[in-house]
């Protein structure tokens, strides 16, 4: 359902336990730790750590997917699958731990410690635009019969530390992004009844002191279901209306889109309140930076410029987004 205007989250106000383990450790369930930098001098950092496959029906098998892109030259990406006796993940808050990997973070602070062959990251991680959660909090029970269930931790957040890659080892400082998710493989899928989910598009994006959270994901009969937030400053504007999130591919190929064109321009909905301005920018996929699941999924970076006229405040800022393709079948 709609959230109604002046789109908010259903709070900001979020307790410890909500970036600890939310499922219980099943052969149906899956969770994720998800992290990602952009830094200063061009490189990337993204980090997740999985209980196991996700989607997939199976006992605990833990991956730490790793991913660096150098200032210059391919990415290099890790999969790390330690031994599942040494997998653990608090319930009180967020500490998992598999093998000599780790996450340790209050919501607010995150340090994290990533090792694979040939490459390291040892960043810590400062929120600046609050967490946020859509709905109520939901226990483990609870939680367990969801198909995706997402918690958005650091929306837009300061990274700092080291990266080691290609030999060396480089003192890095730049953004970041964090969220969390769960989920069970024998759950119903949203949207209507009968349809499947067949892709997503995700995207945060950050220019200047503005940042955007952005996903539109889709099911055989079309666009299923979106989600936007836009942060200026600390001030947080949401939005899951599914007319207002205009997702535009351009070029490239059906699964591959060269561009995204993205629009949201809330109250534009027939019979909505008038519209109150568009915020406008493109996503480019000519840097790929993670390739998981035979293509199926693909991560990209790159640079933005964000346009808006929204509620009054008219301006134009240069950034950079890091985006994804999750293509299903």
């Amino acid at each position: 359902m709609a959230t109604p205007y002046p789109w908010h989250p259903w709070t900001t106000d979020l307790a410890l336990k909500e970036d600890g383990q939310r499922v219980d450790l099943t052969d149906n369930n899956f969770e994720w730790w998800y992290f990602d930098t952009i830094m200063d001098d061009g490189s990337t950092c993204v980090i997740t750590f999985l209980s196991k496959p996700p989607f997939l029906k199976g006992p605990t098998a833990p991956i730490l997917q790793f991913n660096i892109s150098p200032p210059n030259g391919p990415y290099i990406q890790k999969m790390v699958l330690p031994d599942a006796g040494s997998y653990s993940a608090s319930s009180e808050h967020c500490s998992v731990t598999m093998g000599d990997n780790r996450v340790e973070g209050d919501l607010h602070t995150y340090h994290i410690h990533a090792r694979a062959e040939g490459i390291e990251a040892d960043l810590t991680l400062k929120r600046v635009v609050p967490g946020w959660r859509e709905g109520p909090f939901l226990p483990p029970q609870v939680a367990a019969q969801s198909w995706l269930g997402e918690q958005v931790v650091i929306p837009s957040g300061t990274a700092q530390g080291t990266l080691t890659y290609n030999g060396g080892t480089h003192r890095v400082k730049g953004t970041c992004y964090h969220d969390h998710q769960w989920g069970s493989a024998g759950a119903q899928q949203p949207g209507a009844q009968g349809n499947k989910i067949t892709s997503w598009y995700w995207g945060r994006i950050q220019a200047g002191d503005h940042a955007v959270v952005m996903a539109q994901v889709y099911d055989t009969a079309g666009p299923a279901m979106t989600m936007w937030m836009l942060a200026r400053g600390t001030a947080i504007t949401f939005d899951d209306t599914l007319t207002a999130l205009s997702v535009t591919p351009k070029g490239g190929t059906p699964r591959v889109p060269a561009t995204l064109d993205i629009a949201w321009s809330p109250g534009a909905a027939p019979g909505a309140a008038p519209p109150l301005g568009t915020v406008s920018f493109s996503l480019s996929s000519t840097q790929e930076i993670a390739s998981f699941s035979d293509g199926g999924y693909l991560r990209f970076v790159c640079p933005v410029t964000m346009t808006s006229d929204f509620a009054g405040e008219t301006f134009s800022q240069d950034g950079h987004a890091v985006w994804e393709i999750m293509n299903f079948s």
